[in-house]
């Protein structure tokens, strides 16, 4: 059997997964109705946001919650009222960016590619990482490159909103906490920045200014590299007519950042983090199925679905036997 594998295998393989794992996705999203579209649910007539109309739909997915409460513990009366700001606020923040999504390119991270559909919301509450408010904190200020998902996404539009990172509404005792943890990371990092600054300096302190000009002369003669500099230049003003239009458009844009701070403070507090994204999941799941969008109770579509995967799994199985 073979034990080597080269790069190209492996990104092979990789890639297989993703496309598998986008059919089972696509599968689902079928069955479930979680690639309904619901954006003309938070719009007007006109075709413009609505914040009435996607209070509205968030207070069906909050009733949808507290049945599915009931149903799952057997009650035939509602369990104890518990605190719905997490859910009411992320539902608010996913909406929002699903209703009218950042084009451009971000900076800092890799932006979700969204539908207008309530898988969106799914994958947000699916991809709630990192898992405490300190981590999230470093990787905020220090590593944003690495963040994805949910937290993100929104730290870009809050940034967009406000020119500040929300870092800035950190209070003196999770940055404490933060630095406390980091605190090798954070040293090193910081002790890099002016290293690097310091080489640059030297650099050019030991070039004569002759030598500079040249530089510049001979840069400025490379056709190449011109136009790589040009389309460079182009890029950032398309980019920037992007954000702006966006801004233009995002309205209510103080009730978005207001909700995503108080996400932020009440989720990792909440005594049902645990399972924050099952519950988004199953109120989802209420949701379609009242609205008819839900294919689970189909029995024919479902048989049917399920009968093709049984197969597929048992050629599979054959096919692994012979093998072997």
């Amino acid at each position: 059997m073979e034990t080597g594998i080269t790069r190209e295998k492996w990104k092979a393989l990789q890639f297989r997964k993703e496309r598998l794992a986008d059919c089972l996705q696509e599968l689902e999203g079928n069955l479930s109705g979680l690639q309904t579209v619901f954006l003309s649910l938070v719009r007007d007539n006109d075709g413009k946001y609505s914040e009435k109309r996607t209070q509205a739909l968030i207070d069906s997915f909050l009733e949808a919650h507290r049945v599915c409460l009931r149903l799952r513990e057997g009650e035939e009366q509602a369990p104890e009222q518990e605190d719905e700001t997490i859910y009411r606020s992320f539902l608010y923040c996913a909406i929002r960016y699903v209703e009218c999504p950042p084009s451009w390119d971000s900076d800092f991270c890799e932006l979700p590619t969204v539908r207008g559909c309530y898988g969106d919301i799914l994958r947000f509450a699916r991809n709630l990482t990192p898992a405490d408010k300190t981590a999230l904190l470093f990787y905020e200020r220090y590593r944003p490159q690495e963040l994805e998902g949910f937290f993100a996404s929104m730290d870009e539009l809050y940034h967009k909103i406000t020119a500040v990172s929300v870092t800035q509404s950190a209070d003196d005792a999770d940055y404490l906490a933060m630095r406390e943890r980091y605190r090798q990371e954070i040293d090193r990092m910081e002790q890099e920045g002016p290293e690097l600054e310091e080489g640059q300096q030297k650099l050019q302190e030991m070039m004569s200014a002759e030598q500079r000009q040249e530089m510049l002369r001979q840069i400025f003669e490379d056709t190449a590299l011109a136009e790589g500099l040009e389309k460079t230049a182009e890029e950032d003003i398309r980019q920037q007519c992007m954000q702006k239009d966006w801004l233009a458009d995002f309205q209510e844009q103080e009730t978005f950042c207001s909700q995503y701070l108080l996400f932020r403070r009440s989720y990792f507090e909440s005594p049902f983090r645990w399972r924050f994204a099952r519950d988004i999941e199953h109120m989802l799941d209420l949701v379609l199925l009242r609205q008819g969008d839900s294919n689970y109770l189909d029995n024919d579509i479902f048989f049917y679905a399920l009968a093709l995967l049984e197969k597929a799994a048992k050629m599979l199985d054959r096919q692994t036997a012979d093998r072997r």
